[in-house]
């Protein structure tokens, strides 16, 4: 009996070790070394680990760049679009032109660009659920409407 309590006392400790750390890997390029670190302090104190959420976001690279032309033409940093920040599953791109501190606009983007690596890594009835919730009355989407997206809803709402 006292040896089943042991090894169920040590399971136990394990799986809150395990719970409490962050399951993914974030990596930060560009930008300067203060924004990176307040970068990771965002993402960190964002943790949301409720139900393993965290654990099925996997590894993201955040890059802080100056000028990022990616694929997609309303998003290049180039010329004024004021477009902030993107995302896609396992990478997220800041615009340099902010500086970090406590209530500044990069971390509110830092934080919301995280926030669409939770949606992108919840579990399928969650995402459903909340498309449900954030398209009510709504009978179509326009791509250039993106900010009505049930992804960007929950960003914001997060």
């Amino acid at each position: 009996m006292k040896r089943t309590l042991i090894i169920f006392l040590l399971v136990l400790a394990i799986l809150v070790l395990v719970w409490a750390l962050p399951a993914h890997a974030v990596t930060y390029s560009g930008g300067t070394e203060y924004q990176r670190a307040y970068a990771r302090e965002v993402i960190e104190s964002c943790w949301f680990d409720h139900q393993w959420a965290d654990a099925r976001v996997g590894e993201v690279d955040l890059q802080i760049a100056d000028h990022y032309a990616p694929y997609w033409e309303f998003m290049d940093f180039d010329v004024p679009s004021n477009v902030a920040g993107v995302a896609w599953r396992g990478n997220i791109v800041v615009k340099a032109d902010y500086q970090p501190g406590y209530g500044s606009f990069f971390g509110e983007i830092v934080a919301h660009e995280w926030c669409h690596q939770i949606w992108f890594g919840m579990p399928l009835k969650w995402t459903i659920e909340w498309t449900e919730l954030c398209t009510e009355g709504i009978g179509s989407y326009d791509p250039k409407e993106w900010f009505t997206m049930p992804a960007e809803n929950f960003a914001e709402c997060a």
